[in-house]
């Protein structure tokens, strides 16, 4: 071969001389030149390859070239030395792809015989870096971009066997390396030490890589592998690690376990290609179990292949089983699990939480859909819901069959079965659940991450009993089909639930939806078009004398009851689908029979309204009210009219007809008891804008609960209204004659008037209210962008506003209102009063006038406003405030863009003031609160409505407060806050009781941009004695801290009771209470609860409060200690009490006899006490023990004996210290009624009650004195009798024969004043006395 390759070289030559030298004669002058370029070539490449600077040159032409090759790619390098041919030292390099830095290195040094890589070696001298930053996300993008470019190529490179080149590394040294990868974030920071050598020159194969920690837990790698003999080697790998590193962490080891792993494989390569393995052992620690590998396989690299005879897994004691082969288009596998503990996965996914999974399977055929034959049962958690996955699955001729298969999560079981065929690449697959309650599918939403945010209204309860699913065909395309059955609870709503569906992938077919109950039936069909992206639903709904309040649980609702037909069909593209909709309904509300008729049809762009009017038909006739004129003398609002104009009842204004019409409509209507509501016009959904028509006569204000509006108790009447609105939902225009009339707390009401808004503009005609005809309300005019002219009057009563006041100077006082608005938005006049004039109660300087003046006029751009409040002569308010109004109206009236948010109204505000406490509380109510102190603020803030800025202060100095009905007093009270931007900080805050106790207050609310205003308050109590009535007094002692923020906080703190002593008696009266009957005429069922402040619903409460000693309860023959704990929690809004009181010593009375207390204990759990109390009464002949249970609502009282006893025995002997032979027959009577009500728990029997409703009298009693011995017992009886609600007329016949009849009369003259006469009783002089009581309710 060799000389054959000579020859030709030879006549190659020979034939270059040839041409050369024919070619020489014809250059002539220019041979001179071709040969200098000819020697310039040679000599140019040595200079480049030859010198430093050469080499440097052609590096920075070689990384110049490779960023045009690689796209995106950009080199940054610092100082570059190269002393030989393959060596190159840099002293700074940044290589960037994109946005993003692939490596940052300092002080590098290569090192590379170029020579060994022209004979397929690589020979390396030295690696090594000072510093070494190297991103492993930015190189998957790279990889991923080269990889693109290469499947985008015409024709695939061929796959060649792959055959590994000889190779050397000297040395590798990294003295920091700090690898970035997103799945591995936290690696720490690293030095590497490696080297080795593989088919070098006649030398063994070997490989040394250290890998050490420089900082943290101490993280050790070494991996040492050598070649033993010829193609055969042994690897050696460990790792170590302290508790708490990066990789035990990894891991998931348990806290305070180093890492501790190593490995022993031999291998062998009879092949280029081919890599035999036997892992003789390889453990580390995983999770909280040991987890090891051992087995052999054989590995093929290209085209790659993985063999096994048995991989046996070992995780504790646990062993498993892995045989067969896999490669990158086939599987052939036998897989055996036996109870695998599924924790060791938890480093790698956190669905599954702990469990064990066994499985006995077969893997065979294609790797991307192999066929399945076995067993599998997983058993685990999924979101803390118990999860179970079993299944048995066969294949048979390339048929998958899934035996049985169940999943079962929470309380919710899937079974499925069917087959899959891989030839034919179709589906036949059966799935079913049985008896899955809506409680568990909200555990089983809550559990799934796609159906997390899903909600199943609380309300909603019930079961799924069947759900059957099912497909079949093509698994590309499967034929689908779905029946749902359920029984369904809402409130009170009990209705069955059929479903069913049928389609593939591009349509469903949607049949035999039916919700049914007793009184409402709603079915419905049709198809969603998937493929073609359009739908066609029909649904219909039926209902017979519905009633919603009772069925749904709508107190709004109450008295309606429907029967109803009702269609709606949707159909079309579903971006914008076609929507029609009827509606027919008959039934009764309230007094009222009703009609509802009407329609909408239309799309997303547009929906036309068609005549949706309701009709109402009172069965008992006419309305028991009727319009009064309001005009006239009863307005408030001067004539408008120019002198010598028309009076308006002979030339009424347009406004004045209208209303005037309206109410002949509404009088016309009223007559027969009838009333109607219409809608009609168009809704622009897209546009967000609508148009239309309302109109209305008599329509009861009730109606507005309905809507969820809530209405005081007592309001009723009627509305009756022409409108009309267009524009857009943000900024819409509306005008509107409204007629309203009726009657709230019995007195009438009546409202008319003419208001439009609109455009900027809001406009008020004559529009008066007038209520129990002594209060009014009158507002005439406009305001809009250009112009003001408004004005409002009122006066009122506060007699009539007693609920609303809690001060006690309603009876006598009255309050008037005159405010004008002229001008212009930019340059306002505005001026108005109001003023409050009424007389404190008591007697002489007590019962001076009461007067407080609120006026406000403007001076150029700003609102002017003084409060001035005065007892007689005595000043108690005296406050003042400058705001700048015109730009907060300028920017009220300030167009603005369709669909854009009105900006923030600026703000400027000064004010300051004082008021002197003990002034201030004749305006509250002296009876009641007692006040001193002189109290000073100022107050000045600017910025906007949504972020103003505060500045201030509020001082109070030497203060003092008495509450008089529970005597709690407090004195000295020292209060500073400041107001600032950032924080309204409690400076100071402390008052005293009167037996040096103590209450103090510190913190402040904090301010940030972006976030809830912040919360940290401190109150701190010692002994401080705020209980001190006569019923209940006690000190508190301990400290509650206010945390969180306005949208989530948190009231917490521990609070002790000591001492602390109730009386019952002044709890309730006396042993036998007075009770007072107070007439209230309101419907209660229909009323709204209240609602707390939203800031009382967001603090959360965790208050202890602590009875440790000094803590007693007595009167009505019980003395008892109380000992123990109650936690308050739930919220500010809603507290709920949880605790338990022990009755540590005392004794009770009952039945008249005293029982000494053995135990006893109170339970609080969600605001509900349950009680158990044992007591011992002893008497000569024995002991009887009472035993008290249940909860406050339901208490039971059992007795028993020692010796034991009937039970009439032992009420014989508590009730009269008697055995049941001795006592007399009106002990019996009274026996029986004591027997048979303990007995029953309720009421039963009662001879008095049934001879006081033979007599017809409201009061009887009879009253027993025992004589002496040898004489009969004495009788007393009473009789009374209500006359009307205010006067009762009560005879008593006594036992005193010197006196034996008295009469008394009570006259009620008003709420708190009453005349009693009473007979003269014996030795009183005349004919009786006459009393005038006056009481007070706190």
């Amino acid at each position: 071969m060799w000389s054959a390759l000579a020859a030709y070289l030879s006549s190659v030559v020979r034939a270059l001389g040839s041409a050369a030298h024919s070619l020489w004669p014809g250059l002539g002058e220019r041979r001179s030149l071709l040969f200098s370029l000819l020697l310039a070539l040679p000599l140019a490449l040595l200079l480049l390859l030859g010198t430093e600077w050469g080499r440097v040159l052609l590096t920075h032409g070689t990384v110049y070239v490779t960023e045009k090759l690689v796209p995106e790619l950009r080199i940054e390098t610092g100082e570059i030395g190269s002393e030989h041919l393959g060596g190159w030292t840099f002293s700074r390099l940044k290589i960037h792809y994109g946005s993003e830095v692939l490596l940052e290195g300092r002080g590098l040094e290569v090192d590379i015989s170029l020579g060994g890589l022209i004979g397929n070696r690589i020979d390396i001298e030295k690696i090594g870096a000072e510093e070494l930053v190297f991103n492993d996300d930015v190189l998957e993008e790279l990889l991923e971009a080269q990889r693109q470019a290469a499947r985008d190529a015409v024709e695939p490179a061929e796959e060649k066997a792959f055959s590994p080149p000889a190779g050397r590394l000297g040395s590798l040294q990294i003295d920091r390396l700090q690898v970035i990868d997103r799945r591995l974030a936290g690696l720490p920071a690293v030095s590497v030490r490696s080297s080795g050598r593989y088919l070098w020159e006649g030398e063994p194969a070997g490989i040394q890589l250290e890998v050490r920690e420089l900082n943290g837990a101490g993280l050790q790698l070494i991996l040492e592998g050598r070649e033993v003999e010829n193609r055969r080697y042994v690897l050696e790998f460990s790792a170590k690690e302290n508790p708490g590193g990066f990789v035990g962490t990894l891991l998931q080891l348990p806290q305070g376990q180093a890492l501790d792993a190593e490995g022993h494989i031999a291998l062998w390569q009879p092949g280029d290609d081919q890599l035999l393995l036997h892992i003789e052992s390889f453990s580390l620690p995983l999770v909280q179990h040991r987890f090891s590998l051992s087995g052999r396989a054989a590995l093929t690299l290209s085209p790659w292949k993985l063999a096994t005879e048995g991989l046996q897994l070992r995780v504790d004691d646990s062993r498993h089983h892995i045989a067969g082969t896999v490669s990158g288009e086939m599987v052939d596998a036998e897989i055996q699990f036996n109870r695998l503990p599924l924790a060791i996965s938890r480093p790698w996914q956190d669905v599954l939480e702990g469990g064990y999974l066994s499985a006995d399977l077969k893997i065979k055929g294609s790797l991307k859909l192999p066929a399945v034959s076995g067993t599998l049962d997983l058993n685990s958690h999924y979101s803390g819901k118990p999860l179970r996955l079993q299944g048995l699955v066969q294949t048979r001729d390339k048929i998958i069959v899934i035996d049985t298969a169940t999943v079962t999560l929470a309380d919710a079981k899937l079974a499925a079965r069917g087959s899959v065929d891989i030839t034919g690449e179709s589906i036949d697959l059966k799935g079913e659940i049985h008896r899955l309650a809506l409680d568990s599918i909200r555990e089983l939403l809550a559990a799934l991450p796609q159906t997390g945010e899903v909600e199943i209204p609380p309300d909603l309860g019930g079961s799924v009993q069947r759900l059957q699913l099912s497909a079949k065909g093509p698994w590309k395309n499967p034929a689908l089909t779905a029946q749902l059955d359920a029984a369904l609870v809402y409130r009170q709503l009990d209705a069955q639930l059929r479903a069913g569906a049928r389609g593939d992938l591009n349509r469903v077919i949607l049949s035999e939806i039916l919700l049914d109950s007793e009184r409402l039936h709603i079915d419905g069909d049709g198809t969603v078009d998937i493929a073609g992206e359009s739908l066609d639903l029909n649904l219909k709904v039926n209902t017979a004398d519905f009633r919603p309040a009772e069925q749904l649980g709508l107190v709004a609702a109450e008295g309606v009851a429907m029967d109803m037909t009702a269609q709606m069909d949707v159909a079309g593209p579903w971006k914008k689908p076609r929507l029609s909709a009827r509606i027919r309904s008959d039934g009764s509300y309230r007094d009222y029979r009703y009609q509802l008729r009407g329609g909408a049809t239309g799309d997303l762009d547009k929906i036309d309204l068609d005549r949706l009017r309701l009709d109402l038909f009172a069965d008992s006739g006419a309305r028991r009210v009727s319009a009064q004129p309001l005009r006239g003398p009863q307005s408030l609002i001067s004539e408008r009219s120019q002198p010598g104009s028309p009076k308006p009842e002979e030339n009424p204004s347009p406004q004045q007809s209208r209303v005037s019409t309206l109410a002949a409509d509404a009088e016309r209507l009223s007559r027969d008891g009838n009333a109607w509501l219409e809608v009609d016009g168009t809704i622009e959904p897209r546009a967000a804008r609508a148009r239309g028509r309302l109109a209305g006569r008599n329509i009861p204000v009730s109606l507005a609960e309905l809507a969820g509006v809530a209405l005081p108790p007592t309001l009723e009447g009627e509305i009756s209204i022409d409108g009309e609105f267009s524009g857009p939902f943000a900024n819409p225009e509306a005008h509107a004659e409204v007629l309203g009339l009726g009657a709230f707390r019995g007195e009438h009401w009546q409202l008319q008037g003419d208001l439009a808004y609109g455009g900027g503009r809001v406009a008020l005609s004559e529009v008066e209210l007038v209520w129990a005809e002594r209060n009014q309300l009158s507002a005439h005019g406009s305001l809009d962008r250009q112009r003001l002219d408004l004005e409002v009057r009122g006066r009122a009563v506060l007699a009539d506003f007693d609920e609303w006041l809690a001060a006690d100077i309603t009876e006598r006082g009255e309050v008037t209102l005159s405010a004008t608005a002229a001008g212009s938005p930019q340059r306002p006049q505005l001026e108005g009063e109001f003023k409050l004039l009424s007389q404190a109660p008591g007697r002489g300087e007590s019962a001076q006038s009461l007067e407080l003046v609120f006026d406000w006029h403007t001076e150029g751009e700003n609102l002017q406003m003084t409060l001035d409040a005065r007892h007689g002569a005595r000043r108690a308010i005296d406050a003042r405030a400058r705001l700048a109004v015109a730009p907060i109206l300028e920017q009220l009236f300030a167009d603005t863009s369709p669909g854009a948010l009105k900006p923030p109204l600026p703000l400027k505000l000064d004010s300051s003031g004082s008021a002197d406490l003990a002034v201030v509380a004749a305006f509250i109510d002296p009876e009641i609160h007692a006040m001193s102190g002189q109290l000073r603020f100022q107050l000045n803030a600017d910025g906007s409505s949504e972020r103003p800025n505060m500045h201030g202060y509020v001082d109070l100095e030497n203060g003092s407060y008495e509450h008089r009905p529970t005597s709690t007093r407090l004195r000295r009270i020292d209060f500073a806050a400041r107001l600032t931007p950032e924080a309204w900080r409690i400076e100071r805050a402390r008052a005293e009781d009167t037996e040096k106790g103590s209450v103090s207050l510190a913190g402040a609310v904090r301010f940030a941009e972006g976030v809830p205003p912040v919360l940290d308050f401190r109150l701190h109590a010692d002994r401080a004695h705020l209980l001190n009535t006569p019923a209940v007094r006690g000190a508190i002692s301990g400290e509650l801290a206010l945390t969180g923020d306005t949208g989530d906080a948190q009231l917490a703190g521990v609070l002790t009771l000591r001492p602390l002593e109730v009386q019952i008696e002044q709890l309730i009266g006396s042993s036998v209470p007075e009770i007072e009957v107070v007439e209230v005429d309101l419907d209660l069922e229909g009323s709204q609860p209240e609602r707390a402040p939203s800031l009382l619903q967001n603090i959360a409460l965790a208050i202890q409060v602590v009875l440790d000693q000094q803590s007693y309860v007595r009167g009505l023959g019980l003395d008892s200690e109380l000992r123990g704990k109650v936690d308050i929690v739930g919220t500010a809004a809603k507290p709920r009490a949880a605790g338990e009181l022990r009755i540590v010593r005392g004794s009770f009375d009952l039945l008249g006899k005293r029982f000494e207390l053995q135990e006893g204990q109170v339970q609080f759990e969600n605001n509900e006490a349950a009680i158990y109390v044992k007591g011992v009464h002893e008497y000569s002949d024995g002991e009887i023990t009472a035993e008290i249970t249940g909860t406050t609502r339901d208490l039971d009282v059992t007795f028993s004996s020692s010796p034991a006893a009937p039970q009439d025995e032992i009420f014989a002997q508590l009730l009269f210290g008697k055995s049941l032979s001795d006592i007399s027959p009106l002990q019996a009577v009274r026996l029986v009624g004591v027997v048979r009500t303990l007995q029953s728990g309720g009421p039963t029997f009662d001879p008095l009650a049934k001879t006081r409703d033979l007599l017809g009298v409201d009061t009887l009693d009879i009253q027993q004195e025992e004589a002496a011995e040898g004489e009969q017992d004495q009788y007393a009886l009473s009789l009374g009798k209500y006359i009307t609600n205010r006067i009762y007329i009560e005879l008593q016949r006594s036992t005193d024969p010197l006196n034996p009849w008295q009469a008394e009369m009570e006259i009620e003259l008003r709420r708190n004043l009453s005349l009693e006469i009473k007979s003269a009783a014996e030795g009183e002089s005349g004919a009786g006395s006459v009393e005038l009581q006056w009481k007070k309710d706190y």
